[in-house]
């Protein structure tokens, strides 16, 4: 896959500029808005996704797709069961919000190129249970203590039961491909991706909870800084990159585009994906907006993200080096914090992870852009890029 490294200045400038973020929001002129907020909270207006996930969660809780009744017919004991121990901890997290911006972007996508997003909207409550699922995989490996403004799954549910709601939700995708109406060829395309993207992101997953101290260590010691950027990249774009590749292509496919439409797009949602957990390990040093997740949760673990990699880079070998082992102490007092903080924004790392971000964005948009049809969606998947850039969405 190309890199878009070195695009225009001028052009990522305007992926930055926070006064984009105040004229009229081009989401809210398509028919794939993303969910209304509800700060964390359950109940609020219900959205196509939430009516889709509601009738998931019902089949599941039933039984139905669970098992075959002509294979074995579960009795009402089990069945009560199945509700208590898979679908209770999926439906604690799926009821607490979020922006469900994943499936409006599959939406988007198919519309942007020609598609007819209709024959989706049914089974966006998919993509988001996907997700779902793996925010509380990612929250007992990572030993989160909030999500979406309550306690982690893990903390109502013990850690078993939670890693096995959250994997169960993987396993869903198969309802959409099969009623989603396509060709062979196409369906087995979706399936292809799926696989594609579970083995991707576990394997990012698996890089970032290994960590990169080894790396880091051995880039400040003589070794290749900017590699470890390249490295930290690499990991965000297999955990995070790749699940947002698969919901845009999930449309994309829907809408039967054609092959360099097809990898535009990929190129485009990759870039997108890589922004958002950019813009993830900026917020972790600073907290996020009424609680949602703890601040300053990547420093206290030692986690070499973007911003921390930036830093090192910038700074003369001894002094990265000794912020490199201030960062790795596993016992960390409010000062060494606070400092680790002070050095980072000192560096304008926080700036340089914009302005990565921003062009990596602009190379891939002015690729994908001559394949997507004028209008409001089209508009709409710009505009995905800054708010993942100033994460105001």
């Amino acid at each position: 896959m190309p890199q878009c490294v070195g695009g225009n200045t001028a052009a990522i400038s305007g992926w930055l500029d926070n006064d984009m973020l105040d004229r009229p929001d081009p989401l809210a002129t398509t028919n794939h808005q993303v969910r209304p907020d509800r700060g964390g909270e359950a109940g609020g207006p219900e959205s196509t996704v939430d009516a889709s996930i509601a009738s998931l969660l019902e089949r599941l809780s039933s039984g139905e797709l669970v098992a075959d009744p002509g294979v074995v017919r579960l009795g009402p004991t089990m069945v009560g069961r199945i509700n208590d121990e898979v679908v209770a901890p999926l439906r604690l997290i799926a009821e607490r919000g979020g922006k469900a911006w994943r499936a409006a972007l599959s939406l988007t996508v198919c519309e942007a190129l020609g598609g007819d997003p209709s024959a989706l909207e049914p089974w966006t409550g998919v993509i988001e249970l996907l997700h779902v699922g793996s925010l509380i995989v990612d929250d007992v490996q990572d030993q989160s203590e909030l999500r979406r403004g309550g306690p982690c799954c893990h903390h109502v549910y013990d850690e078993a039961r939670a890693l096995n709601a959250g994997c169960s939700a993987y396993f869903l995708l198969d309802e959409m491909i099969e009623a989603v109406p396509a060709s062979a060829d196409t369906k087995l395309a979706m399936y292809r991706l799926f696989f594609q993207t579970l083995r991707a992101a576990h394997a990012g997953q698996g890089v970032d909870l290994g960590g990169l101290a080894q790396a880091a260590r051995a880039a400040v010691h003589g070794g290749d800084l900017s590699g470890l950027v390249r490295t930290v990249l690499d990991v965000h774009r297999l955990k995070t990159g790749y699940p947002v590749v698969l919901c845009a292509q999930l449309g994309a496919l829907t809408a039967a585009a054609a092959p360099a439409s097809l990898d535009a797009m990929s190129r485009y949602a990759m870039a997108l994906g890589t922004a958002l957990q950019i813009g993830d390990d900026l917020l972790s040093l600073r907290g996020f907006e009424r609680g949602l997740k703890t601040s300053g949760e990547d420093l206290l673990a030692g986690k070499i993200t973007t911003p921390v990699a930036l830093t090192l880079a910038s700074l003369p070998r001894p002094e990265a080096a000794a912020f490199l082992e201030r960062l790795l102490t596993p016992m960390k007092r409010d000062s060494d914090l606070a400092a680790l903080q002070r050095q980072i924004e000192d560096a304008d790392a926080p700036d340089a992870c914009l302005e990565l971000a921003a062009d990596l964005l602009e190379c891939a948009w002015a690729e994908v852009a001559p394949h997507l049809r004028p209008g409001p969606a089209r508009d709409a998947l710009k505009h995905y890029g800054r708010l993942f850039l100033h994460r105001q969405f």
